[in-house]
């Protein structure tokens, strides 16, 4: 058996994320001199300069790690043709991706070669794309009934929606329309706007593609989703798998509660919501440290800017984006970890690693969460995008320090990284031989 893991499109496993770079370790590890079954990795990157696609090889791991460049300005079928041939090329038995443009499955399935697909962001599902996947236009998880509807989301992440939804009812589907959706150089603002209805249909086209597919959802929300469009036992639930971590001793409950937050700042993570809920509670009763950074696209800065005006009057340090190791040495000074995302979280590689070193969680139901949290045993679960939650949530910890220290005591990694590899190994076994 051979197996061809590609890593997410224009992403080379250099910057790739690091769940996604440990899975790939593991794998070279677990397949380095099999004589029956072997591992290549490959990236697909972007060259719009080339008039036809080219390939480098070099070896990474201990293996094959080729990266094909293509042209992404060519037309469909030159594209898929031309990841159709490169994966031919490889030989495969069965093909791991974990690319989100659909591209990935119509080549395998030109190839006629099995895949399997991670999904990693809800963007995989949702026109929206991005990190807000499935977080519909009113701030609620959307149930993945992917339609006309979405165009409202889609607004909301440019400037003036409002101003948007209004342009979209008054010119629809007429030639003014078709005008800007089409217009090349595109024009700001009006050509992303006109061009939703686009989005929404090309999205359709690759969740049609998806049934091809064998996916892997890390929670139970993301599988009842991809039900509406994927065969059921072509879904595989597979919870996120990382490395194992030395338990960092728990600091004595006598002082200030020190809360932590480990998340980038941005408005799906509902770091507002969090800062918020300490509203009217005592401040030296608790700290908060803020452990993470704003991207640099313009509503990532307006959020931060909003979480810096919102912490104002209360006890929250903000550590910005640190390296591993000084990471924690925060968090072994913290008690208890927040996660207030607002949006479908697909799984929440952090609060794996915060329970695998000893610290309980206080997450939303937003997915992920409910696949490593019992309530009342490891953490506390509360409704996403209510503030009032969360502060009812905190006032019980500060109220009852003993669950700090029951909830560290029940804390362990959900999924270790080898028992991961352990499930995608029999998968990569069962379906070569389909």
């Amino acid at each position: 058996m051979k197996i061809l893991f590609l890593t997410t499109l224009t992403v080379t496993i250099e910057h790739e994320h690091y769940f996604t770079k440990n899975v790939m370790l593991n794998l070279a590890k677990r397949y380095d001199n099999d004589p029956k079954n072997s591992i290549e990795f490959a990236t697909i990157l972007y060259d719009r300069s080339l008039q036809s696609s080219r390939t480098t090889t070099e070896s990474i791991y201990g293996t094959t790690y080729s990266k094909l460049y293509i042209n992404p300005d060519k037309t469909h079928p030159n594209i898929i043709k031309t990841i159709s041939g490169f994966l031919k090329s490889k030989n495969p038995s069965i093909i791991h991706s974990n690319m989100i443009e659909g591209w990935d499955v119509e080549a395998a399935k030109s190839a006629g070669i099995p895949i399997i697909l991670t999904i990693h962001i809800g963007g995989a599902i949702c026109p929206r794309g991005g990190g807000n996947g499935l977080l519909r236009h009113n701030d609620t998880i959307c149930d993945g009934n992917i339609g006309s509807h979405c165009k409202k989301c889609i607004t909301k992440d440019l400037p003036f929606p409002k101003v948007g939804n209004s342009l979209l009812r008054l010119f629809n589907k007429t030639i003014i329309s078709q005008y800007f959706s089409n217009k090349k150089p595109p024009i700001w603002y009006l050509t992303p706007l006109f061009r939703s209805e686009r989005i929404i249909s090309n999205r359709k086209r690759i969740l049609d593609e998806f049934k091809y597919a064998h996916i892997i959802a890390a929670n139970k929300k993301l599988k009842d989703i991809l039900i509406n469009y994927v065969p059921e036992n072509n879904i595989h639930l597979i919870p996120h798998g990382v490395k194992e971590r030395a338990r960092l001793p728990l600091p004595p409950l006598d002082g200030p509660i020190k809360f932590f937050i480990l998340s980038r700042i941005q408005y799906s993570k509902g770091i507002v919501d969090a800062i918020e809920a300490f509203n009217g509670i005592d401040p030296g009763k608790y700290e908060l440290h803020i452990i993470g950074d704003a991207e640099t696209l313009r509503t990532s800065k307006a959020y931060f800017k909003k979480t810096v005006n919102a912490s104002k009057g209360k006890n929250i340090i903000f550590h910005g984006r640190l390296p591993n190791q000084e990471i924690d040495q925060i968090i072994g000074q913290c008690h208890i970890m927040i996660h207030p995302a607002i949006y479908l979280e697909i799984y929440g590689i952090n609060i794996s690693e915060s329970l695998s070193i000893g610290r309980g969680v206080l997450a939303s139901k937003c997915g992920g969460p409910e696949m490593q949290i019992k309530d009342g045993f490891n953490g506390l679960l509360f409704e996403p995008h209510s503030i009032e939650a969360i502060r009812k949530t905190i006032i019980k910890i500060l109220n009852n320090k003993e669950l700090i220290k029951t909830f560290s005591d029940n804390a362990s990694i959900p999924m270790p990284i080898d028992s991961y590899t352990d499930k995608l190994s029999y998968l990569y076994g069962a379906l070569s031989k389909q």
